[in-house]
């Protein structure tokens, strides 16, 4: 025979007595919450005892509302501490207590050991790397004529061979710290390479541009050898040298 459970009906002192409960609610754990959020649902189904209430089960619903969003709060609190516990984290932090007073571990910052012998080491290669030139293969006449058409020629640079300069050093690492710091080592080198290559670009195109210019406006009475002399003296700042050569 199939048992019929009904909810019995609760008086309006039981109905005041759980709606006091609401203080307790931050004291209560997950599971707690729920059930108790499962009793107010079937508080709220039951239209006979609802229609008993004065205010037609205002205060339940508005209980069952403030159950509900301290549970979400509780679960979310739940889940990020779950995920935090997981990280790889450098400190011994104590998840349970993020707001805790006391001394705080000061963290000390990591010092490449080989920024110094970098910096020197790139400024001995770059000097010995020659300046490139930029050769017209026409006259001044056909460049007057066909401006666009020039041949520019960048030598190769040499191999930067940094990590000979840390032979004598006398520092000792570990396989791993030193296999750590020699990557760095390269990718820092990769950077400032194509950084001074980049820049070794556009100042030669700029230089292009003002040498077309110039043959362009030699009507207005410019002297030929003073332009030159003064854009050797510009790429001795730059570090960059222009031949022009008639053909």
């Amino acid at each position: 025979m199939q048992q019929r459970f009904d909810i019995p009906s609760l008086s309006q002192a039981n109905f005041n007595k759980i709606d006091t409960r609401k203080a307790d609610l931050n004291k209560l754990s997950i599971i707690e919450l729920k059930e108790i959020l499962d009793r107010q649902d079937k508080l709220l189904n039951n239209k006979k005892f609802i229609n008993s209430l004065p205010d037609k089960g205002q205060k339940i619903s508005d209980y069952r509302q403030k159950v509900l969003e301290k549970l979400k709060s509780k679960e979310l609190v739940e889940q990020t501490t779950s995920i935090l516990s997981k990280l790889s984290i450098g400190q011994n932090v104590d998840l349970s207590h993020p707001m805790a007073s006391g001394p705080v571990a000061k963290l000390k910052p990591e010092v490449d050991p080989y920024a110094g012998l970098l910096s020197k080491a790139l400024d001995d290669t770059l000097s010995q790397v020659k300046p490139s030139k930029f050769v017209l293969n026409k006259s001044k006449d056909e460049l007057k004529k066909d401006p666009s058409s020039t041949e520019m020629r960048t030598p190769e640079s040499p191999k930067l061979k940094i990590m000979e300069k840390y032979k004598d050093t006398g520092l000792n690492y570990g396989a791993e710290e030193k296999r750590v710091h020699e990557l760095s080592v390269d990718e820092s080198l990769e950077l400032s390479k194509n950084q001074i290559e980049k820049d070794a670009k556009v100042a030669l195109l700029r230089k292009v541009e003002r040498t077309i210019k110039y043959y362009e406006n030699e009507e207005d009475g410019t002297d030929l050898d003073e332009e030159i002399e003064d854009e050797g003296e510009n790429d001795d700042e730059q570090g960059t040298q222009i031949v022009i050569r008639y053909m």
